[in-house]
């Protein structure tokens, strides 16, 4: 038992820093909707195909739409930190 209960502890000091050094995730590339895996309860027909572009920094995120004339900028959320 008293194995078992040292196994334990070791085990959950070992995977403590991994929760912390988890980052971001980065989402910046080309996105193209797979219309077969989409619907819309909105719309009775599925709108065309949507390509979108994602460039990500630190500090921001910017969302491009080539289906549509829309270029979205977004300031990054910074974490909370004691």
């Amino acid at each position: 038992m008293r194995t078992w209960l040292s196994a334990v502890v070791v085990a959950s000091l070992v995977s403590l820093p991994s929760l912390s050094a988890q980052g971001r995730p980065d989402f910046s590339g080309t996105w193209k909707m797979d219309s077969s895996r989409s619907e819309s309860a909105a719309q009775a027909e599925p709108i065309g195909p949507v390509t979108l572009v994602i460039a990500q920094t630190p500090n921001e995120r910017t969302d491009q739409n080539l289906s549509a004339p829309c270029l979205c900028t977004y300031p990054a959320i910074q974490p909370y930190e004691n």
